[in-house]
């Protein structure tokens, strides 16, 4: 999620290097000839099994096609070069990658209909499991949560295409997706707490104002994987809260105590007011504080016939019509105060002009990461200036 400064990732550098490094490698076609490559040759495999990782990686969270599918098939041969060269959990960590290109060049398709695509989120999601099945040894907290995570984007595409605000509970396939996308989300924020609380944590006062803060000797960072992941598990709930219409009052509770737990989390990552964890945690609360409004959940659905292509760009959209609604009601608000208020002394302080305010909203974040932090550091952005409630 870079800054608008940093719209390019120079990952990408990396991985367009890689593809077309295949064919200097030679690893295109099938190998014919046996016997060992030498020192130099591994090195090339071992760099080019690294950009497909990050490449992969780096597409799944941004909702990109990933720039190394067309090469996939490759990714056997090096293996049977490479494979006493790296663990069995980076072997299942390429398994998941893998995976993650079969669900886009699988589903990411707007011809296939409703019901088309919850039978393909069911066959890839079996196609998943199974993967997690075949883990032999006792997998790290990082695989479980690539894992994890694997299965929330899966679980969530079918939200992406939403056109009511209720999701129909006659369609018993996209209900029980979105209950095990729901189940998901709440496993990767207990696993974030856990994490969190395995170190010591500033006040709740002091993460809010971001004073001067006096930091203990060790000072905890993650990577930039976690704290997507995190966000997706966030908004996801957010959207369910708002989309579920019998949902039990459990699990709504439930919800809500989770999503609570994702924005303190972003909040404890914070070092600094308007870093990328604290916007992100406005943004989360944002989500949240509307998703059971009556108006404001109406946005929460999308009948423009152009789904988004993560839940985090889904969550720019609804944000997005949430805050053009209130801008626009603000401005109806200055525009009855300004009439009424006409004929007022001179000393009087007078409120801004109508087109002053709404100038303030026109120009609007597109469906892109990059302008997630613009629209969130804003100033008239003040939704989360109070305490979490």
């Amino acid at each position: 999620m870079p800054v608008a400064r940093q719209c390019d990732d120079p990952s990408w550098n990396y991985c367009n290097l890689a593809v077309s490094a295949v064919q200097q490698i030679g690893i295109h076609e099938p190998i014919h000839t046996e016997g060992k490559r030498s020192a130099q040759s591994i090195a090339y495999l071992k760099s080019w099994i690294g950009c497909f990782v990050i490449s992969t990686e780096l597409a799944t969270d941004y909702g990109f096609p990933p720039p190394m599918s067309l090469v996939t098939g490759r990714l056997p041969i090096v293996k049977s070069y490479t494979q006493s060269h790296f663990s069995d959990e980076f072997w299942a960590r390429c398994e998941l990658q893998q995976h993650s290109i079969r669900v886009f060049t699988t589903l990411y398709d707007n011809s296939s209909t409703k019901q088309l695509q919850m039978s393909l989120v069911g066959l890839l999601e079996r196609d998943l499991d199974s993967l997690g099945a075949n883990m032999k040894t006792r997998v790290s907290q990082r695989y479980h949560i690539d894992f994890l995570a694997a299965k929330l984007r899966l679980c969530s595409i079918p939200s992406l295409t939403l056109i009511s605000k209720e999701v129909e509970t006659s369609n018993t396939q996209e209900w029980a997706a979105w209950y095990r996308g729901f189940h998901v989300a709440i496993q990767l924020t207990t696993i974030y707490t856990s994490l969190r609380s395995c170190y010591p944590q500033r006040p709740a006062e002091e993460l809010l104002s971001h004073e001067l803060q006096v930091h203990g000797a060790e000072t905890v960072h993650y990577p930039k994987h976690f704290f997507r992941v995190l966000c997706i598990s966030g908004m996801y709930l957010a959207k369910f809260l708002a989309v579920g219409c019998d949902t039990q009052p459990q699990e709504r509770t439930l919800a809500r105590n989770k999503i609570k737990e994702v924005y303190e989390n972003f909040l404890a990552w914070s070092k600094e007011e308007l870093d990328e964890p604290f916007r992100t945690a406005r943004m989360i609360g944002l989500l949240s504080r509307h998703a059971e409004d009556k108006i404001s959940s109406e946005y929460f659905s999308n009948d423009s016939g152009d789904p988004s292509a993560t839940i985090v760009d889904d969550s720019l959209r609804i944000a997005r019509k949430i805050r053009e609604r209130t801008a626009a009601t603000q401005a109806d608000t200055a525009s009855s105060s300004l009439t009424a208020n006409i004929d007022k002394p001179e000393g009087q302080p007078r409120l801004p002009r109508p087109d002053a305010i709404s100038s303030e909203w026109s120009d609007w974040l597109p469906n892109t990461y990059d302008d997630l932090f613009a629209f969130l550091a804003s100033p008239s952005n003040n939704y989360f200036d109070e305490p979490w409630i």
